[in-house]
């Protein structure tokens, strides 16, 4: 989560300290979904962003809930005549949906490197001097693992040439 820290927050004359206002509670559990989803959240809900951009937005976590407070008169009557209650933060059945379509696009993303052996067969099946010599009997096995077997020796023929 990222947060503004401004030194002399107290002597700048943009900001009226208050007792800090609770503006909106939402269920979340950052132990077990990390921090970021709150950036996202904030950075949806058009109240919080402006808030956070100013300075004034403060955020507590809990085990099971985040509070978002503001602790400057001047900003948080801004954000009431600017959003209503409905406008200012962003619905939370929408971001939970939002955040499962972000889920699924990371792990459709993320494949399965594949094994040595399944690189051997894609290599042996892509070669363009590769026939099947064989059908679907005991001798195909035979001859299939014949086949891997000059596939792996001309690869370390290769690899015995590039180390020289």
């Amino acid at each position: 989560m990222s947060f503004i820290h401004d030194p002399y927050y107290d002597e700048t004359p943009t900001h009226d300290r208050i007792k800090p206002k609770q503006l909106v509670k939402i269920p979340y559990d950052f132990t077990q979904h990390g921090v970021s989803p709150l950036d996202e959240y904030i950075r949806l809900s058009p109240a919080l962003d402006f808030l956070k951009n100013t300075g004034c937005l403060v955020t507590m976590l809990y085990s099971t809930h985040a509070l978002f407070y503001c602790d400057c008169a001047r900003h948080l009557e801004k954000v009431k005549q600017t959003w209503s209650d409905s406008m200012a933060y962003f619905p939370l059945v929408m971001f939970e949906e939002h955040m499962m379509k972000l889920k699924r696009k990371k792990v459709a993303k993320v494949t399965k490197k594949p094994t040595k052996l399944k690189q051997l067969l894609d290599e042996l099946h892509s070669n363009p001097d590769y026939k099947v010599t064989y059908k679907a009997t005991d001798e195909s096995s035979r001859q299939r693992a014949e086949d891997i077997l000059k596939l792996i020796r001309n690869r370390q023929k290769k690899r015995g040439d590039d180390n020289e």
